[in-house]
């Protein structure tokens, strides 16, 4: 009987000649591998920042239609936080003396596990230029314009709006207004129409005082406001009640027990600005909760570590806590000046907006890139409205009505990018030092760093996986190559290629069975491959024992029946055990070669 090795190892191969070969597998194997890479990097994104798309367009990371993907825009803020984005996708210019926020959404019920943009508010359907609101109280404020462009192109349905914004220029196509929010979303033929659009809007200019007296006159008046605006999260064991009454009344104590709404919302404000939190991109991610919920916010009050979004939950919560309307706002901080400008003489669109611009206006430019993604609290007072504050500190800055107590601004404060793990202002307690600032850049640099390692880890882990496919891809290529040369090899390519098949499909030749015992075992096995089994089975002896070997022209047809021997064998291998054949082939470590110098030294 002779053994399953009976002649020598392979050769060097021969030059294909003839007719080519199909060899529909080939584009199998790397198809395969290509998906094994693919899910990887998928996998690794449902944990890993800057693999996950973000909400803000910026540079190649657009979110698409992100209510329509139901996406929650307050993980997805803190993701474009983390991802350091500084290329700019927006260009604006504007008439007021300070940059103003751009809104895209209103976040308004509080109480779900998720919180995000509600659907369904009532809104109009416009098309093109359109004065969007004329409610915007003028008292005490100034009409000014804003001009603001995509130089690459806008990627982003949600349209970024100064508040109070009033009448809209240069929208190309259909779009929705939403009067609860005054926020506005462009078609998908506007989006891709409109790369240009100028805004006019009220800037409010007033103080404490003109907001009390406001109030006063609107006192006793009913004022509908949804109960959405003033729920709050459901609390069965009471915990997060507490949490909010103990940070109230410290709170409050940081200056006078405060009598009306505004008087509790710029102590609530003052509170997160005055040096008893941190903010850091990196401790939420670190600490297990990102984004912003209940749960999230009782983190953030304990360990007083967060970024913008956690500063805007926890005073909207709060301020609930202390009889306040509230909603979050999601966009922009102002934008980075660039020292550029243009004046109304070159800029008809602006012009056009308002007759109480003078000839030759000055409008001054900005840029925003991912770095100005922020979310800030709006509250309601009444006889005002709906206005904004600022608590995250370091960031934009804070309103008329609402400033910022006087004390020595630092050079880290006026330039506005936040420095994770770094308290915004030492309290009086704290001597100014360098050791915060050192340890702020070591901690970011050590959290880049874990970053960039998670992702070398994982790129090494994918090619690890490809490494045995590659290896058994280029010894079956080898082997092809012989096989069709037609030669004095061909014989024993082909029954090297068949055994390591079978090995792969875990139907590997007996160690005592001949050419002749393992095909017809398989095909005793496997009744329809009982022709292609009996071909390559005659070809293989008439060259191993009768000197006959494989022609050239008999390639095409032993090829064919190979194909299909190894396509049956991998069919009836369940799924999972198919994917480890794949990705870890045994036939690899197991090579025919060796197995036959084994049983030539053992007598065999």
């Amino acid at each position: 009987m002779w053994p399953c090795y009976p002649t020598s190892s392979n050769t060097t191969p021969g030059h294909q000649v003839g007719r080519t070969i199909a060899e529909p597998k080939t584009l199998g194997i790397f198809g395969i591998t290509v998906l094994a890479c693919v899910g990887s990097l998928v996998a690794a994104s449902a944990w890993m920042p800057g693999f996950r798309t973000g909400m803000f367009p910026e540079g190649q990371r657009p979110s698409g239609d992100l209510l329509a993907n139901n996406v929650d825009p307050l993980i997805n803020l803190g993701r474009d936080l983390r991802s350091n984005g500084s290329d700019p996708f927006l260009t604006y210019y504007t008439t007021a003396d300070q940059a103003p926020y751009l809104r895209t959404q209103v976040i308004r019920n509080l109480t779900g596990e998720r919180w995000e943009p509600s659907e369904g508010l009532f809104h109009s359907d416009y098309y093109g230029d359109v004065a969007v609101n004329n409610n915007f109280s003028t008292f005490s404020s100034t009409e000014e314009v804003l001009q603001m462009t995509w130089p690459k192109g806008n990627r982003n349905p949600l349209l970024p709006l100064p508040d109070r914004s009033y009448l809209v220029n240069g929208i190309v196509g259909d779009w929705t207004w939403t009067h609860e929010t005054s926020t506005a979303r462009l078609s998908g033929d506007a989006l891709s129409a409109t790369n240009d659009v100028s805004v006019a809007y009220s800037q409010l200019n007033v103080t404490p005082q003109v907001v009390e007296y406001l109030n006063q006159l609107v006192e006793g008046q009913d004022t509908f406001i949804a109960d959405d605006y003033t729920q709050l999260p459901q609390d069965p064991d009471n915990t997060l009640q507490s949490l909010l009454d103990e940070t109230l009344q410290e709170a409050y104590k940081q200056g006078s027990s405060p009598r009306t709404d505004l008087e509790k919302a710029v102590a609530l404000q003052d509170f997160f600005r005055s040096g008893n939190f941190v903010y850091s991109e990196r401790t939420p991610l670190r600490e297990g909760y990102d984004g912003a919920n209940a749960e999230v916010v009782k983190a953030f009050l304990a360990r007083r570590q967060g970024y913008c979004v956690h500063f805007a939950s926890a005073m909207a919560l709060l301020a609930r806590e202390a009889g306040i309307p509230s909603r979050i706002a999601v966009g922009y901080a102002p934008g980075v000046a660039t020292g550029e400008s243009i004046t109304t003489d070159s800029s008809e669109a602006a012009s056009a907006l308002t007759n109480s611009l003078e000839t030759g206006t000055e409008l001054k430019g900005y840029t925003v890139s991912g770095q100005q993604a922020h979310a800030w609290p709006e509250l309601y007072l009444d006889g005002i409205g709906w206005v904004p504050f600022e608590p995250t500190p370091g960031r934009g800055y804070t309103p008329t009505y609402a400033p910022e107590p006087t004390r020595a601004v630092t050079e880290q404060e006026s330039t506005a990018p936040e420095v994770p793990t770094t308290r915004s202002t030492p309290s009086s307690s704290e001597s100014p030092s360098e050791t915060p600032q050192a340890t702020a850049g070591t901690q970011s640099s050590d959290d880049s760093t874990a970053i960039w390692l998670a992702q070398l880890i994982i790129l090494l882990v994918i090619a690890g996986l490809c490494i045995a496919p590659w290896r058994r891809h280029r010894a079956r290529q080898k082997r092809l190559e012989v096989i069709r040369a037609g030669n004095q090899e061909s014989a024993q390519a082909l029954w090297n290629e068949l055994l390591s098949v079978g090995m792969d499909a875990s139907v590997p030749c007996g160690v005592h069975e001949s050419v002749g015992d393992y095909l017809v075992r398989l095909a005793d096995d496997h009744p329809g491959l009982t022709k292609e089994l009996s071909m390559l089975q005659r070809a293989i002896e008439l060259s191993f024992y009768a000197s006959h070997h494989v022609q050239e022209q008999d390639a095409p047809g032993l090829l064919d029946a190979l194909h299909e021997v190894q396509n049956q064998l991998r069919r009836q291998l369940p799924l999972g055990r198919r994917i480890l054949s794949f990705l870890f082939p045994k036939s690899v470590n197991s090579a025919p070669g060796d197995r036959r110098k084994v049983q030539q030294s053992t007598g065999k």
